[in-house]
């Protein structure tokens, strides 16, 4: 089913219509909060990075983390995506980026 929508004319919007056909609009993704926050070492030696979050945690592991190849890194990026998703609780995730940031010896607390 192709719906089109024109917001000028005063026709519906495309996510009335998705709405009212029962059609699911794209996947949402949400930022979900960390019980407890995880702090790991950046780069740079005079500040510490502060995870509260499943949007902080795939920035981290996806521009500073120092083993990009690493597999932890790769299940933690996915468990942040599934949390993200809906698909896992926020702890999976956490769970994941604590097991990666010990693999990369990086982790300051959890």
């Amino acid at each position: 089913m192709q719906i089109s929508a024109v917001h000028a004319s005063g026709r519906e919007s495309r996510r009335k219509v998705e709405k009212r056909a029962g059609a699911r609009s794209t996947t949402t993704l949400r930022h979900r909060l960390f019980h407890k926050a995880v702090v790991i070492e950046r780069r740079r030696l005079d500040r510490d990075r502060v995870i509260v979050n499943t949007k902080v945690a795939l920035d981290a592991l996806l521009h500073e983390w120092p083993l990009p190849e690493c597999p932890q890194r790769k299940r933690a990026l996915k468990a942040c995506l599934a949390v993200m998703r809906g698909e896992q609780a926020p702890g999976v995730a956490r769970r994941a980026l604590i097991v990666a940031a010990k693999a990369a010896r990086i982790l300051r607390e959890e």
